[in-house]
């Protein structure tokens, strides 16, 4: 068999497809653990606790799990803060404003790190990097894929 012939590159093409399905479904699934992890929504009232017991009850309303140092959150202290149906970013974005630690959400994880400047940076990049993709997928003939 000839190594381009239209049976062969049929084939090829047939298993670039496959990958690319693949790769779009699992680059699709992590964008909606993302944005579920991002729309989470949690109500609490809490007066002189500590970081860690709000985090806890983060935990306990939502399917999320925190990864954080315990000394870092100790040294926050004591804390009071009350959210009736907020989303849990932007609560984490109020408990940890000024205090030097910072967030990022992986998955169904949120990691809380010391704030570095290269921190900082990089998250000022990525906002600025932060574009909508719009178009059409198209063929090595320039005809739109279909499936």
């Amino acid at each position: 068999m000839f190594p381009n012939s239209p049976r062969v590159l049929g084939e090829k093409l047939e298993d670039c497809k496959n990958v690319f399905s693949i790769d779009v479904y699992a680059d699709f699934f992590l964008y909606l653990l993302l944005l579920f992890a991002q729309h989470e929504q949690v109500t609490l009232n809490f007066k002189q606790v500590t970081v860690r017991q709000v985090l806890n009850e983060i935990q306990r309303q939502t399917r999320l799990s925190f990864i954080y140092n315990t000394e870092q959150t100790e040294q926050l202290g004591q804390i009071s803060i009350e959210a009736h149906n907020e989303s849990v970013t932007s609560l984490l974005d109020r408990i940890f404003a000024g205090t030097g630690l910072t967030w990022k959400i992986q998955e169904d994880m949120i990691l809380i790190s010391q704030t570095t400047a290269e921190t900082t940076k990089r998250q000022q990049a990525q906002q600025e990097k932060m574009v909508i993709l719009t178009g059409t997928v198209t063929d090595a003939q320039k005809m739109p894929y279909q499936e």
